[in-house]
């Protein structure tokens, strides 16, 4: 059963001695449950969540803020093709594979798989529910009532086999 996690953006400040701020780091905090939710869906991709998180912060350095809600699907599936046909806009809602987040794309690769989206806002994420594609029923039923002061985890309930094998990339 899919459920939500909160979590934490931490904020650390460098001072100097003379009490001038010289550098600030932000990054995403997944603790306790959501740490534990994360383990076992990454646990199959061997990689440890403290080394995802280090990964997603260094990817999220690059962005203005931090997502909103991180969906992570409990594998990865072939449906970039069709959730890149029903997102409405392609910089509020991004997404990844857990099996490549440490490679370069190259021109020449296909699509990725996808299992884990970045939505960094709320009405982008409905909007795309509002196409009645199951790949976001679950997550958006999971989060329309989730404040968007705060930060999120969800891990969806798992796809329906029949729907991903009719809309998996050909």
């Amino acid at each position: 059963m899919g459920k939500c996690y909160e979590i934490f953006n931490i904020v650390t400040e460098i001072r100097n001695n003379k009490n001038e701020i010289i550098n600030t780091k932000v990054s995403l905090e997944i603790l306790d449950d959501a740490y534990d939710a994360l383990e076992k869906i990454l646990e199959p991709y061997d990689i440890h969540p403290f080394i995802f998180s280090c990964r997603l912060n260094n990817c999220l350095k690059n962005f203005p803020r931090f997502p909103w809600a991180l969906i992570a699907f409990e594998k990865e599936y072939r449906l970039a093709e069709h959730f890149i046909k029903i997102r409405s806009d392609s910089k509020q809602l991004l997404f990844t594979a857990y099996s490549i987040m440490d490679k370069e794309p190259t021109p020449n690769d296909e699509l990725p798989p996808l299992s884990f989206i970045m939505v960094f806002d709320k009405q982008s994420l409905e909007k795309i529910a509002a196409t009645k594609s199951p790949l976001l029923k679950s997550a958006w039923e999971l989060l329309a009532d989730k404040s968007e002061e705060q930060l999120w985890l969800c891990t969806p309930d798992p796809l329906p086999e029949d729907w991903v094998k009719e809309n998996e990339n050909r």
